[in-house]
C-alpha cells in the first residue's frame, strides 16, 4: 500500500505572505513546508535549494553567502549556495540587501511585511524599520522618471550610529 499526496495548485503570482502556510520565523520548519514553498514557485525541491532555506529561516537577521558557507561547510560548496541563493532571489522567495559592506546580505521573504534596515556606520549592528511608505515612494519615483513606465519594488537602508556607539 502507497498514499499519494496532491499538492494544491498555488499561482507563482501570490506572495508568500497570502499562502496558506505562513509560519512565523520562530516556528520549526519542517522538510514539507520547505518543499511546499519551492514547489508554490515551480523550482524542484533540491537538497542544496533545502539546506539554503532551512539555514535562513532559522535567522533572524540577514546572512552572507561566506557566513552560510560556513554554517553549511562539508554540505555544499560555494558555486553551489551561490547557484541557489541566485535561483531563491529570481523566484521571489528571498531578497538581497546591500548594507554597504562589501557583500550582499540575503534573507527569506517568507509573508514578513515589506520592510527595511537601520545601520550603524560604526559597529554594522542592525535594526529591523518596520515602517514602509512603499507607495508613496513608488509614486515619487514614477513622477520622477522618464525613461521607466513604472516601478515594482524598491530596496532602502538608512545608516548612523547606534546607541551604545554613540556613548
Amino acid at each position: 500500500m502507497f498514499a499519494i499526496y496532491v499538492m494544491p495548485y498555488i499561482s507563482p503570482n501570490y506572495h508568500l505572505g497570502d499562502l496558506p502556510f505562513r509560519r512565523d520565523a520562530r516556528d520549526i520548519y519542517d522538510n514539507e513546508f520547505v518543499v511546499s514553498m519551492l514547489r508554490s514557485r515551480q523550482l524542484k525541491a533540491t537538497p542544496s535549494r533545502i539546506m539554503v532555506i532551512e539555514q535562513l529561516l532559522s535567522l533572524k537577521d540577514p546572512i552572507t553567502s561566506s557566513v552560510l558557507e560556513d554554517k553549511l561547510v562539508g554540505k555544499l560548496d560555494r558555486a553551489t549556495i551561490y547557484r541557489t541563493l541566485n535561483s531563491l532571489f529570481d523566484a521571489d522567495l528571498i531578497d538581497k540587501i546591500d548594507f554597504r559592506k562589501g557583500q550582499t546580505h540575503y534573507e527569506m521573504i517568507n509573508g514578513k511585511k515589506h520592510h527595511h534596515y537601520a545601520v550603524c556606520r560604526k559597529c554594522s549592528d542592525i535594526e529591523t524599520v518596520n515602517e514602509c511608505l512603499g507607495r508613496e515612494l513608488h509614486d515619487m519615483a514614477r513622477n520622477g522618471l522618464k525613461k521607466f513606465k513604472g516601478v515594482d519594488s524598491h530596496s532602502l537602508a538608512f545608516f548612523g550610529i547606534c546607541r551604545k556607539c554613540e556613548k
